[in-house]
C-alpha cells in the first residue's frame, strides 16, 4: 500500500484541505487519514475516495502546530498504516510539510 499526489492547502488557520491518490482503491476499502500534532493530539478523519482520488478538510487546533500524517485502508478485517508526511504546518492559502516516501 502506498500513497502518490499528497497535496495540503490550508483553508484556514485551522482548516486544511488534503488529496491523495491511494495504489489500491475499490469501493469495499475504507480509507482513514489521521493528524496528529507535537502534544501527541490525534485527529482521525475518514475519508472519502471518488475515482480512485481521497480528499477532503480536517478541523485542526492550528495550522501552526506541526502535524505528522498517515494514512490507512481497511477491508474490515485488515488494517494497513503508513506514514505519509512530517511537520505539517498551513495557514490560509498556504501548506508546507516534509513529505515520508514509503
Amino acid at each position: 500500500f502506498t500513497v502518490s499526489g499528497l497535496k495540503f492547502t490550508g483553508d484556514t488557520n485551522s482548516q486544511v484541505h488534503y488529496r491523495f491518490v491511494p495504489s489500491i482503491s475499490s469501493p469495499e476499502l475504507s480509507y482513514q487519514i489521521v493528524f496528529v500534532d507535537f502534544r501527541g493530539k490525534t485527529f482521525p478523519i475518514d475519508t472519502r475516495c471518488l475515482s480512485g482520488i481521497c480528499s477532503g478538510e480536517a478541523k485542526l487546533d492550528g495550522g501552526y502546530l506541526g502535524y505528522s500524517v498517515s494514512v490507512s485502508v481497511t477491508d474490515g478485517k485488515i488494517t494497513r498504516s503508513i506514514p505519509v508526511a512530517d511537520n505539517l504546518v498551513f495557514s490560509q492559502g498556504n501548506a508546507s510539510w516534509t513529505p515520508i516516501n514509503s
